[in-house]
């Protein structure tokens, strides 16, 4: 996704802990791929996204 241009967004890291295969499957457009995280997090994902964000570098 890197090769996308993919620019992970607070509501992105959320979509994608939520259900990474589907994640991955809807921004490449490739049914065959899948997600080497190995679990869903169908609840908290904008938790997981606030504290990412808390923790990141400030950008410039």
């Amino acid at each position: 996704m890197n090769k996308k241009g993919l620019v992970w967004t607070a509501d992105l890291i959320a979509e994608y802990v939520t259900d990474p295969t589907a994640f991955v499957k809807k921004q490449t457009s490739d049914d065959s791929l899948r997600s080497n995280m190995t679990f869903k997090l169908p609840q908290g994902g904008a938790d997981v996204a606030a504290y990412l964000a808390s923790v990141a570098p400030a950008t410039k």
